[in-house]
């Protein structure tokens, strides 16, 4: 099941692109500090210079800092904000490519449902390059989603006969607290209402966010870092349970 494993691959390398992105500040700041540190160096012996590098110390502490700026600090708020949301996008990209691959290349893996029908519009056949899988999946777009957890965990029970426990109940809420906040990100500009806190009543973020109604919520650091952390955990745990199966599917009987 070499795909499904590069398929995580993908994942992993495109959360680590969304790492980049927020830390670009720091980039910038090192290659400033780096700039400050040379020009130190270069001039130390010129007694002209010697009086500013006690200032030139003083301005790269303050680069190291910088992050914590008033200005800045509602800015990469708003940057770990936009990271959440795309790596929460990832991982719904992931489930549905995973759907394909298990399509087009393990359908026997795949429970149907009893009597179901797909019904496939023929303006998609009008594609060039699709195959089985891009079929299916568009097909069943308003029947199987990945937006949240409960509909996801429903997808891996229903289709690919994963039933187990994943994760733990704290990674779970934490799963369905970023996958409600990029909801409310994107469509309601960070403002939380009644719809995102109703999401998270069987969580610990309820109590913590319940009184918030109307104000805009703050996404730092840790929370991004916890997030990108629990879905790429997730991911992982579903491609191992997908490789657990079939290892135990192929396996010789015992004669």
């Amino acid at each position: 099941m070499e795909e499904i494993v590069n398929l995580y691959k993908k994942l992993e390398s495109s959360i680590k692109e969304i790492d980049e992105l927020t830390n670009i500040g720091l980039d910038v700041s090192n290659i400033c500090i780096s700039m400050l540190i040379n020009l130190q160096e270069k001039h130390k012996e010129i007694a002209a210079c010697k009086e500013y590098s006690s200032k030139i110390d003083n301005v790269i502490e303050t680069i190291k800092t910088i992050k914590d700026n008033p200005s800045l600090k509602e800015k990469y708020k708003i940057l770990y904000g936009e990271s959440l949301v795309l790596v929460v996008s990832r991982f719904e990209s992931f489930m549905s490519d995973l759907f394909r691959i298990m399509i087009d290349y393990y359908p026997r893996k795949i429970t149907w449902p009893e009597k179901g029908k797909i019904g496939i519009e023929v303006s998609l056949l009008n594609y060039s390059n699709q195959t089985v899988g891009d079929l299916v999946v568009k097909a069943l777009k308003g029947d199987i989603s990945f937006q949240d957890l409960k509909s996801t965990l429903s997808f891996l029970a229903n289709y690919l006969n994963i039933k187990k426990e994943l994760l733990e109940e704290g990674e779970r809420e934490k799963i369905i607290f970023s996958q409600a906040t990029r909801h409310i990100i994107i469509h309601n500009n960070y403002k939380i209402d009644g719809a995102f806190l109703k999401q998270l009543s069987k969580t610990k973020f309820y109590d913590v966010l319940k009184d918030e109604i109307g104000k805009k919520i703050s996404i730092d650091s840790d929370t991004y870092i916890t997030s990108r952390k629990i879905f790429l955990k997730f991911a992982d745990a579903i491609v191992k349970e997908i490789l657990a199966k079939n290892e135990t599917s192929v396996r010789p009987k015992d004669s």
